[in-house]
């Protein structure tokens, strides 16, 4: 199924609510692929396979991680 704008939209920012929320860093890779990844964005309204595989899914599924450890470490604090 092909992806809208708004599809697009909500990846970033859940990114972006998912480091907030844990407090987690990106590292200067992730911040780099971040960036470069949504300027394309913005220019082609759509991301390739390749930008959303190789960059977006590792940093979304790191900053889900770490959401989950913030949760765990609540339960003992």
């Amino acid at each position: 199924m092909e992806k809208t704008r708004e599809d697009y939209e909500q990846l970033f920012d859940s990114i972006t609510t998912a480091y907030t929320a844990s407090g987690a860093k990106m590292t200067d890779w992730e911040k780099e692929k971040f960036v470069c990844c949504y300027e394309y964005f913005l220019m082609n309204d759509k991301l390739t396979p390749l930008q959303i595989e190789k960059f977006m899914k590792p940093i979304y599924e790191k900053g889900v991680k770490m959401v989950q450890l913030k949760e765990k470490m609540k339960k003992f604090s």
